[in-house]
C-alpha cells in the first residue's frame, strides 16, 4: 500500500522532504547550500547541499554548514552584467561572508576576550580556578598556550570582522544600485566597486592565513573546525579569482547573444530559438542592444552541417535555428555561436561572441508583471504578462503571412520599453526583481555559457550553466531527464497536458527496474489559431544513467527515416558531438520505434510521439540497470532528476524497496513524490530500513 507524503512541510510550489529527528533528508532541489525554511508553511529555502555526489551535483541529506545562494539578471538589457556581478558576487559574496565570516570573526574575538576576562580574574581571587567560560572550559596548560597568540588573534579577527562588514557594505551598495550602474552608463562606478571587492578578498584571504594556527587548538575559541576552515580557504580563493577575472572580462569590448526560447515549440534546451538579442558591454556599460530574428544571421550561413536524424525531417542542413539539440546548454550555445559567426552578417565584419544566455518566457512574463503593461501602437496591442507568449506569436504569424521581411519587429518595439521601465524601479521594485531572479536560476529559467572557462565555472557552480548533474562512479544512483522536441508541430507544446510518471523497483538481487510514462493530452480552444491545432509531432530524449538494459517498450510512433544528407557527400560537414552520438547508435528489433545513443555521458532512448488535436496519446519504456551496492540495512538509494527547461509537465514519482524493506525517511514500502513545477534538479535521497 503506497500513502502520499503529507504536505505539511513541503512547498505549494516546490515539494521536498525535510530533515527527520535524524537529520536524514528525503528529497532536496538541486541548488548549492543554505538551511531549511524555518518554518513549514513558508516556501522552503531551496539551497540545500551534498556531500553525495561531488562536484556538481553537490547536496545532501543534511542542512548545509556553509549556505550558498544564487541569483541572476535583469531582462534582456541587464542579463549579463547582472548575472555575472549580481548573482556571482553580491550572492556568494555578500551571504556567506556576512553571515559567515562576519559572525565566526566576531565569535572568535568573543571568544578570547572572555578568556582575558577569566585570566585578569583568576589573578585576582587567587583562587587557581577559572570561572565557567562563555563557549567551552579549558585546561590550564590550553589557555595558557591559547592566551600567549591571544594578541595576534585579537587582530586577526578584528581585521576579518571589519573587512567582512565592509564587504557587505558593498555588496548591499551594489545590490541597490545594480540597475542604475547597468542602465545609467556608470560602468566606471561599478569597475571602481568591483575592484574594491577584489582587493577586500584578497585581503581577507591573507587574514585567514594568519588563523591556520589556530584551527587545531582544541580552546574552542575558532569558530570552524579544519574542515570548514579549508573548505571556507578555498572558497574564498576561488572566489577572489572569479571577481578578479571579472573585472578584467568587463573592461573591453564583449558581444553576448540572448536567446529568447519560445517554449510553445520545445527543444532540447527548453524551447525554438526563433528571435535573439546581441548585447554589446564595454568598460561594465551596454553600448548597444538589438533585437534580431534568427533568419537574418540563417540566411547568411552557407555551411552544410549535417544534422541529426530526427532533424532531417526540417531539411538537410542543419539551420541555426535548431542548434539547440543538445540538452547540455553549453553544446547547443557552443554550437549556434560557433555557426553564427560563420554567418556573413558576422563573418564579413569579423564579428565574435563572447557567449550566449537563454531565457524562457517566465522571465519576461515576471519583468511585465514588475513594470506593468506595455502599449504598443505600432502593433495595436497591449502586453503583460498573461499574454506576453500568445501575442508575440500571433504578430510574428501575421507578419509572416504579410510576408514582412523582419517578422520580429515586435520584439524590437517591446525591447526598447521594457529597458525605459526598468530604469524607473525603485529600490523595493529591484528587491523584488532579485527575489525574482532567484526563482529563475531555480527553475532553469535562464542559462549562461562564457568562452571564458573561470567564470563559467562558478556559472556552473551556482547552476547558471544548464549542465547535467555529474554522477559518481559508485554508489546506488539513478537518474531520469525527460526531454523533448516538436519537429513539424507548429506551436502545440503550450496547449499540451503532459504527465511524465517514473516508476522505480529495487530488488533483492540488487538490480533495478524502471519504467517511465508519458502522457500527452492535445487540448487546443476552438478559438485559438491554427499553429495551436497542429498534430504535435515530437521527438523525446530520455537520459537514463550509462549502462541500462531495454526490457520494453509501449505505444511509440514507429516513425522511420530516411537520411537527406551525410557527411560523405562532397561538401557536407560532420558535427563532432553528432558523430560521436551516432557512432554508437543502437536499434531494437524487438523494439520497434525506439533507438539508443550516448550523449553528455549518459544512455539516451530516442522515441518518437505523436498526438492529434483533441486526443490523448500514452508510451512507456521498461529498462533495468544493476546497482553498485545489494540492498542493506542504512544503505542509501539515490534518483537524481534533471528538468526540461520551460517544459509545462506533471511528475510522477514512485520508488518502492525490495521485499523486508521500508524507507526510513517516511516508515513505508513506498516513496510517492509529486509536483507540477519542480526547480532545475531535484535529488531524492532515499535510506533502506530493515523491517
Amino acid at each position: 500500500m503506497s500513502i502520499r507524503v503529507p504536505r505539511k512541510n513541503i512547498s505549494d510550489r516546490v515539494s521536498d522532504i525535510r530533515a527527520n529527528e535524524n537529520g536524514a533528508v528525503g528529497i532536496t532541489p538541486e541548488n548549492p547550500g543554505a538551511a531549511p525554511a524555518p518554518n513549514p508553511g513558508a516556501s522552503p529555502n531551496p539551497f540545500l547541499t551534498s556531500a553525495a555526489i561531488e562536484p556538481r551535483l553537490s547536496r545532501t541529506a543534511s542542512p548545509a554548514k556553509h549556505p550558498l545562494a544564487r541569483t541572476i539578471r535583469i531582462g534582456v538589457a541587464a542579463a549579463l552584467l547582472f548575472a555575472l556581478f549580481g548573482l556571482g558576487v553580491y550572492i556568494v559574496g555578500w551571504y556567506r561572508s556576512q553571515t559567515h565570516l562576519l559572525n565566526a570573526a566576531r565569535s572568535g574575538a568573543h571568544n578570547l576576550q572572555a578568556l582575558s576576562d577569566r585570566l585578569s580574574l583568576r589573578e585576582k581571587d587567587g583562587t587557581g580556578q577559572l570561572p565557567a567560560a562563555p563557549e567551552k572550559d579549558l585546561a590550564w596548560g590550553d589557555f595558557v598556550s591559547l592566551f600567549r597568540m591571544s594578541s595576534d588573534a585579537f587582530k586577526t579577527f578584528g581585521s576579518l570582522a571589519s573587512l567582512a562588514g565592509e564587504l557587505s557594505g558593498e555588496m548591499d551598495y551594489l545590490t541597490r544600485n545594480a540597475a542604475n550602474f547597468i542602465f545609467d552608463h556608470r560602468g566606471a562606478e561599478l569597475l571602481t566597486h568591483v575592484a574594491r571587492v577584489r582587493d577586500i578578498l584578497q585581503e581577507m584571504r591573507n587574514q585567514s592565513d594568519r588563523l591556520s594556527p589556530l584551527i587545531n587548538n582544541p580552546s574552542g575559541v575558532f569558530p570552524f573546525g579544519p574542515e570548514e576552515y579549508i573548505s571556507l580557504r578555498l572558497e574564498l580563493d576561488q572566489f577572489s579569482r572569479f571577481v578578479g577575472t571579472l573585472y578584467d572580462w568587463l573592461k573591453p569590448p564583449r558581444r553576448v547573444a540572448v536567446f529568447l526560447q519560445n517554449s510553445s515549440e520545445l527543444r532540447p534546451t527548453g524551447g525554438f530559438w526563433g528571435s535573439y538579442a546581441e548585447l554589446d558591454i564595454q568598460n561594465a556599460e551596454l553600448r548597444n542592444l538589438a533585437v534580431r530574428d534568427i533568419n537574418e544571421v540563417d540566411r547568411g550561413y552557407t555551411d552544410n552541417v549535417v544534422p541529426p536524424l530526427p532533424l532531417q525531417v526540417l531539411g538537410k542542413r542543419w539551420r541555426i535555428a535548431d542548434a539547440n539539440w543538445f540538452f547540455r546548454f553549453a553544446d547547443s550555445a557552443s554550437a549556434a555561436l560557433d555557426r553564427m559567426e560563420h554567418s556573413s552578417i558576422y563573418r564579413n565584419s569579423k564579428t565574435s561572441f563572447d557567449g550566449a544566455m537563454a531565457i524562457s518566457p517566465r522571465v519576461v512574463a515576471d519583468i511585465l508583471s514588475l513594470i506593468g503593461p506595455i502599449q504598443l501602437p505600432a502593433a495595436k496591442v497591449t502586453i503583460d504578462h498573461t499574454n506576453f507568449l500568445r501575442e508575440i506569436q500571433r504578430e510574428v504569424q501575421s507578419e509572416r503571412v504579410e510576408r514582412n521581411p523582419y517578422p520580429k519587429q515586435v520584439l524590437g518595439e517591446l525591447a526598447p520599453v521594457v529597458l525605459d521601465r526598468l530604469r524607473e524601479l525603485s529600490s523595493e521594485e529591484q528587491k523584488q526583481l532579485a527575489a525574482a531572479a532567484k526563482r529563475w536560476i531555480e527553475n532553469k529559467d535562464i542559462m549562461l555559457y562564457l568562452r571564458n572557462s573561470e567564470i563559467q565555472q562558478l556559472a556552473d557552480l551556482l547552476g547558471l550553466s544548464g549542465d547535467l548533474a555529474e554522477l559518481p562512479r559508485e554508489g546506488n544512483v539513478d537518474y531520469l531527464a525527460v526531454v523533448a522536441s516538436t519537429l513539424q508541430g507548429g506551436k502545440t507544446d503550450l496547449v499540451i497536458n503532459q504527465t511524465v510518471t517514473f516508476l522505480s523497483q529495487l530488488n533483492e538481487d540488487g538490480t533495478i527496474a524502471d519504467r517511465v510514462e508519458i502522457s500527452r493530452d492535445h487540448r487546443p480552444k476552438n478559438s485559438d489559431p491554427w499553429w495551436y491545432k497542429a498534430e504535435n509531432n515530437a521527438y523525446f530524449k530520455i537520459y537514463t544513467p550509462p549502462e541500462v538494459e531495454l526490457q520494453g517498450a509501449q505505444g511509440m510512433w514507429d516513425r522511420r527515416l530516411t537520411r537527406k544528407s551525410d557527411a560523405s557527400e562532397p561538401g557536407y560537414l560532420a558535427d563532432p558531438l553528432v558523430t560521436q552520438s551516432e557512432a554508437g547508435l543502437k536499434d531494437f528489433l524487438t523494439f520497434p520505434g525506439v533507438v539508443s545513443f550516448p550523449e553528455a555521458d549518459r544512455n539516451v532512448f530516442g522515441v518518437w510521439n505523436r498526438v492529434s488535436p483533441g486526443e490523448r496519446s500514452t508510451f512507456g519504456l521498461d529498462y533495468r540497470l544493476r546497482s553498485y551496492l545489494p540492498p542493506a540495512d542504512g544503505r542509501v538509494y539515490q534518483l537524481v532528476f534533471d528538468r526540461q527547461s520551460a517544459a509545462r509537465s506533471k511528475y510522477r514519482f514512485e520508488i518502492s524497496t525490495p521485499i523486508g524493506y521500508r524507507w526510513k525517511e517516511n516508515g513505508l514500502p513506498v516513496f510517492e513524490f509529486e509536483t507540477d513545477d519542480p526547480p532545475a534538479r531535484l535529488v531524492f535521497a532515499l535510506t533502506l530500513e530493515k523491517i
